[in-house]
């Protein structure tokens, strides 16, 4: 009996001190599953006066207002077109490394003959494969670096829309 009242006095406690939780849900069109932006985020934005990307740190959550305050502005969620979550895609880092995958046939084959010494024919025929590798694999680094990163597009016609919500416990 003890133990419930001293976990009942805990939580009326616990709760007292809860605080409001805003966040800013992305929602698409027949799909269950959601994505929230939460206060300090950084996102870009664009709005349909500013067509240039604006990136900003969530400064607050206005539910009533239905808006997204930043350090500079306050910018109503019927004015937003378009969201992305960073300036380069994911794929920028990956195709980076694979770019410069290249150093390691070249650095093999020259160490290779360093130690193996082997007639002209023999080596021209093994720097072509080292080669066909090492380009390839620049190639398609530079090919993924290209991908641009996930844009969100929303309003008339989206099948996406943004809402603020206040996830207040009462």
């Amino acid at each position: 009996m003890r133990s419930y009242l001293l976990s009942f006095v805990l939580l009326f406690f616990l709760q007292v001190g809860l605080s409001a939780q805003k966040v800013l849900q992305i929602e698409k069109l027949g799909k269950v599953k959601t994505e929230k932006l939460y206060i300090g985020e950084s996102i870009f934005i664009q709005t349909k006066d500013n067509p240039d990307w604006f990136e900003g740190i969530i400064d607050d959550l206005l539910p009533d207002a239905q808006a997204v305050v930043f350090y500079d502005r306050i910018i109503p969620i019927k004015d937003i077109t378009a969201l992305k979550f960073r300036k380069k895609s994911a794929m920028n880092g990956i195709g980076k490394a694979v770019q410069w995958s290249w150093v390691v046939p070249v650095f093999y084959q020259t160490v290779y003959d360093l130690v193996e010494p082997v007639s002209p024919e023999e080596r021209r025929a093994a720097w072509k494969g080292s080669a066909i590798i090492g380009g390839g694999s620049f190639l398609l680094g530079s090919l993924m670096r290209l991908i641009p990163p996930k844009k969100l597009k929303f309003g008339e016609g989206g099948r996406r829309r943004l809402r603020v919500l206040d996830l207040t416990f009462y």
